[in-house]
């Protein structure tokens, strides 16, 4: 059976299919199958399908092998690109390698395993000095010798062989020519099999690295040592603030050992006050990463304090991080005593430049000519008469005082001094201001400073009295020559031993005693010799044993050449060298013969000398009287003074007291400004009495202004209020005219300004007898520095008597008036107008005065800063007036005064009242009264005849029975050494006169004040509940509520008498705090209230303020 056959295979393929072991089994199950089924013509045609369906099978086999075969092709395919591309890159890479290798500075050589060189590269060549054919094939030995072979490379080799990689650093002698530190690695060559067939050898030139970290080395262990031993504490810090190193001054300094440091922070190892201090320093360098300093001053266990100064430096890694912290801390403790020290001796050196006589300088040439003082001391003002400010401003005023001639020899020296830099000392003449003539000496040294500036710094004397002096000193040393020659003194000197031989003598001793001084020269003996033989043993003796001390004087008898002994004195004095030894004596000799006559003449003047310091004793005696009268005189003048304040202020009290009760009685309107004027006349006069008894204060220019708000307009009106029936009297116009830019407001001193204008337009009534008196005011705000401040001039135009012009000047002194001004006429003191200057002057302003005598006068103020407000301000006080007896629980007070009228007056106020009062009219009176009644209060009159306020209270006070009762005294004594001593005796005074406000200002501070809620105001009570937080009964309100009691006691009771300015700020200051801390409104409104009123400098109302503070404590106990 051909099994080739396809119908054959088919068949076959078939039987395969339906599980036939062969064709006739196939043909069997067909048949019979098919017996059952269909007939033969059908098995024909299925078994054509069945053949069809077999090869398409086969066919689609075929192809499905084809296809994976064809996909196995294009793998590998694929694969053997891959791989070409990598032998490619391979290549290329090797190509790179082999041209870094030849390029590197390593030095790379590959050996075979006998260690014969196989490649080399050229740093490799350089090093062994060889060419590229001596190295390739030959050895190792044959190279670089056995030498080095078998003691350097042989061992390393033969290790590399077995597959280690051996790296070796050491010196090495490259052929005795140099030496150099190189690392050896030794690497093993693999074969494709991956076995040892080589050694690949690398060499690595480190000599310039090993040279940088043995130098390296050195610093550190260098700077460790410094470090170690430096004066100063050295500390480094890790990165946890944590000890990793302390010096030995740090062991030293701070007492510890070096382990209590070491992994420990600052707070293991120092209290809490000493690293407290420090600690947020280095704290921010950790936070900031910047280096810190600060300045401290530390005290460890058992040391003194000292200071240093801590600098913190942050060592960061390569990521910005800190990796340590360096500390140094510097003692600066002797550096600041040494600041301390310089600080007092340049104090000590600018007291002695300021007090040194006549003054130092410096004076500056630039190099284009010009030239200034740049600093000269206050005693240039002794020396030239003019003040320091005004040489360095404009130097040229010194410059004309000097002499012509002088100052052209003076630019002389100052040139060449300039070019040779050398010292500069010259004498000029100089003309005072006040013509008086003098001589300057000056001596400076210059300096080359580095912008040019040639700076001379000396020192300017005035050698007047040197000059005289070497006028006189010349003259002298003429005298002396002449005396040398020609007087009767011989100048001697001579050896310290023997006979004494004489050295020198002058060649006056010719006229003497008649010999040539040759003579004495040439004999050493000859003066010896010539000593009367009484005389000479005792001089020798005296010579060799009394001339102990440096001089000696004795007296003899010596032989002239006439041949007759005359009396002579010689002084003797011993010159010595350095080291004490006698080297020569020197001295004269004179004739005494009439010397008896000298020492009458002598005695003679003694006698007159005696009687005129007897005659100086007696002087200074009476000028010591004279000094006690003076005292006595000026002690009367104030007890004037004060008499004269007390005998006005009296009857002042009635006038003013009484005006005051009429202003609620008078209806009258005519008679309510009748009753106005006399209430604005009183009180100017009681400010005029006190400006007179402030005379003194004015003088010494301690007089305070006093600057508020004031309404100009308002003032001015008062002014023309005051004098107009005056002026109606005298048939005279007085008029104002006001400018309408004048602002609503000024800040100025009422008091003194009204003083001003009270003074000039009371001279203006007083002598003008016809025409008018006109007051103007203007502003001209173009003159005013700042939009704050403008030009005020107030204008007082007369058509009097008027003023001549040679008297303009002098009206302006104390106790001057015109010339022609009949005293017996016009009155006065002739203090008006020197007051009104001196107060004008002190408000800043100036006074111009334009007159011609006979036509009037116009007095103009000029202020030229005068602050001000364009908008209304209220200048009355913020809590009124009080003026309420009724507030207070029927009280009993005792009233003590000899004057009736001030007894009706206190009366008066008192009269619907519900309180009780009983009178005195003297002392003992009053203390029996107190006895007898136990009055709720005393009002007590100081001066009283018999027996005085101060012995009354003292009695009071003493007494147990009235010790208790508050004493007020009532003076009229407004001096500050008195009041102060009433403090001492009284609880309170009122001054004279007394008005029912200040009664009632005074009474709240020693009466009772009937329950809160009969006084106050509803509506405002419930406005203060409403604005404040402060809870009732809680522990902040009774904590508010004891402050400020307290501050009642101990602060504002003494506050509210001296009325300081800075204690005031401050208690404003505590009260903010206070109402702000404790959410108090009406508390933070007071404050408010009267810190305004002190910047304004409202002293009108300021007082008023400071008393209200009591109701601030009552409103808030009325709270609970």
């Amino acid at each position: 059976m051909d099994k080739n056959n396809p119908i054959v295979r088919g068949i076959l393929e078939l039987a395969d299919i339906l599980k036939c072991r062969s064709i006739g089994e196939f043909m069997v199950k067909m048949v019979i199958t098919s017996f059952f089924k269909t007939s033969v013509l059908q098995l024909a045609q299925l078994m054509t399908e069945h053949i069809e369906q077999f090869q398409n099978e086969s066919n689609r086999e075929l192809e499905a092998k084809v296809k994976e075969r064809t996909a196995e092709l294009e793998q590998t395919n694929q694969q053997l690109r891959l791989e070409l591309d990598r032998i490619q890159q391979t290549q290329t890479s090797l190509k790179q390698y082999e041209r870094i290798v030849d390029k590197t500075s390593d030095c790379i050589c590959l050996l075979d395993k006998n260690y014969i060189y196989q490649t080399a590269n050229p740093a490799y060549l350089k090093l062994v000095d060889k060419p590229l054919e001596e190295v390739i094939g030959h050895s190792v030995i044959e190279v670089l010798g056995e030498e080095m072979f078998n003691q350097i490379l042989k061992p390393c080799l033969d290790q590399c062989l077995v597959g280690e990689v051996v790296q070796k650093d050491s010196w090495v002698n490259i052929y005795a020519v140099k030496k150099l530190y190189i690392r050896r690695t030794y690497t093993p060559y693999l074969d494709e099999q991956n076995k040892i067939c080589g050694v690949l050898l690398s060499i690595q030139d480190l000599t310039r690295l090993k040279e940088t970290e043995d130098a390296l080395k050195h610093h550190q262990e260098l700077f460790y040592l410094t470090v170690q031993h430096a004066p100063d504490v050295f500390v480094i810090y890790n990165s946890e603030r944590r000890f990793q190193y302390v010096n030995q001054r740090t062991v030293e300094r701070t007492g510890f050992p070096r382990e209590d440091f070491i992994g420990y922070r600052d707070e293991d190892v120092y209290p809490p006050e000493v690293y407290s201090k420090y600690l947020p320093l280095l704290d921010q360098t950790i936070a900031t990463k910047t280096v810190q300093i600060g300045e401290f001053t530390l005290q460890l266990p058992g040391l003194e304090p000292y200071m240093i100064v801590i600098k913190y430096v942050p060592v960061l890694d390569d990521h910005g991080e800190i990796e340590q912290i360096l500390g140094m801390t510097f003692d600066i403790s002797d550096r600041k005593r040494i600041e301390e020290t310089l600080r007092q001796r340049e104090a000590q050196l600018k007291a002695i430049t300021d007090n040194i006589p006549g003054a130092i300088y410096t004076y500056i040439k630039r190099p284009d000519g010009s030239s200034f003082v740049e600093y000269i001391s206050d005693g240039c003002l002794e020396v030239f008469g003019l003040s320091a400010k005004q040489i360095i401003k404009n130097h040229q005023l010194l410059v004309q005082g000097f002499n012509s001639e002088d100052l052209k020899k003076h630019r002389e020296k100052i040139a060449h001094s300039a070019v040779t830099l050398t010292s500069l000392f010259y004498e000029l003449r100089y003309q005072m201001p006040n013509g008086v003539l003098k001589w300057i000496a000056e001596a400076s040294r210059p300096e080359l400073r580095d912008n040019g500036d040639i700076a001379w710094q000396g020192i300017i004397l005035d050698v007047s009295d040197h000059k005289k002096t070497e006028l006189e000193l010349r003259e002298t040393s003429d005298h002396l020559n002449f005396l040398l020659n020609y007087s009767p003194v011989v100048i001697l000197s001579c050896q310290p031993e023997g006979n004494y031989p004489i050295t020198f003598v002058s060649e006056n001793v010719k006229d003497i005693v008649g010999y040539e001084p040759q003579i004495f020269l040439e004999d050493s003996a000859f003066w010896i010799k010539q000593i009367h033989p009484d005389d000479r043993e005792q001089v020798l003796t005296n010579l060799a044993t009394k001339f102990t001390e440096d001089f000696y004087i004795h007296e003899y008898r010596w032989l002239k050449s006439d041949g007759n002994y005359s009396w002579f004195l010689t002084q003797l004095r011993k010159i010595k060298d350095e080291a004490g030894n006698v080297t020569e004596i020197l001295g004269y000799l004179i004739e005494i013969t009439d010397r008896k006559t000298l020492e009458q003449e002598l005695a003679t003047l003694l006698e007159q000398e005696t009687r005129r310091s007897e005659e100086l004793t007696q002087k200074n005696i009476a000028l010591e009287e004279a000094r006690r009268e003076a005292e006595i005189a000026n002690q009367a003048k104030s007890e004037f003074l004060a008499n004269m304040s007390h005998e006005i202020r009296t009857p002042m009290n009635a006038i003013l007291g009484f005006t005051d009760l009429l202003q609620s009685v008078v209806t009258d309107p005519k008679a309510i400004t009748y009753l106005e004027a006399i209430i604005i006349g009183g009180r100017t006069l009681l400010a005029l009495i006190n400006d007179i008894l402030d005379l003194s204060k004015i003088e010494a220019g301690k007089l305070e202004l006093n600057y508020a708000p004031v309404n100009l307009r308002v003032l001015i009106r008062e002014i023309q209020q005051i004098f107009n029936y005056k002026a109606i009297e005298k048939g005279l116009i007085l008029n104002t005219n006001i400018d309408h830019e004048l602002p609503q407001t000024l800040y100025i001193d009422e008091m003194r300004l009204r003083q001003i204008l009270f003074n000039v337009v009371g001279n203006a009534l007083k002598f003008t007898e016809t025409g008018y008196i006109n007051i103007s005011a203007k502003t001209q705000p173009y003159f005013a520095f700042n939009s704050q401040k403008i030009w005020l001039e107030i204008t007082v135009e007369d058509t009097g008597i008027g003023i001549a012009q040679d008297q303009q000047s002098r009206i302006f002194e104390a106790f001057i008036q015109s010339a022609g001004q009949s005293n017996r006429k016009y009155g006065g003191t002739g203090l008006g107008l020197a007051i009104t200057q001196r107060l004008t002057q002190m408000m800043g302003g100036t006074v111009l005065l334009q007159s011609k005598l006979g036509q009037g006068s116009i007095f103009t103020f000029v202020f030229p800063e005068v602050g001000f407000s364009k908008n209304q301000i209220s200048l009355g006080s913020n809590f009124g007036q009080d003026r309420n007896l009724n507030q207070f629980h029927p009280s009993t007070i005792l009233v003590v005064d000899d004057i009736e009228s001030n007894r009706e007056l206190i009366r008066g106020y008192f009269a619907e009242s519900p309180h009780l009062l009983l009178f005195t009219e003297n002392g003992k009176q009053a203390i029996n009264q107190a006895k007898v009644n136990q009055p709720d209060l005393i009002l007590l009159d100081l001066r009283m005849p018999e027996m005085d306020g101060k012995i009354v209270a003292e009695h009071l006070k003493q007494d147990q029975q009235t010790r208790h009762i508050p004493i007020v005294i009532l003076t009229a004594s407004c001096e500050s050494e008195q009041l102060i001593e009433i403090q001492q005796f009284s609880q309170g005074f009122l001054l004279k006169p007394v008005s029912l406000t200040q009664l009632v200002l005074e009474l709240k501070q020693h009466l009772l004040i009937k329950d809160q809620r009969e006084n106050t105001n509803i509506e405002e009570v419930e406005k203060i509940l409403v604005f404040s937080s402060l809870e009732i009964g809680s522990a902040a309100w009774r904590e508010l509520l004891f402050k400020l009691e307290q501050e009642e006691e101990q602060v504002w009771n003494s506050l509210r008498k001296t009325l300081k300015t800075k204690d005031l700020q401050q208690f404003v200051q505590r009260l903010e705090t206070w109402g702000q801390q404790y959410q108090y409104q009406p508390l933070l409104e007071y404050a408010h209230t009267l810190e305004t009123q002190l910047e304004a400098f409202d002293w009108n109302n300021i007082p008023e303020t400071v008393e209200h503070f009591y109701n601030i404590i009552k409103t808030l106990k009325f709270d609970s």
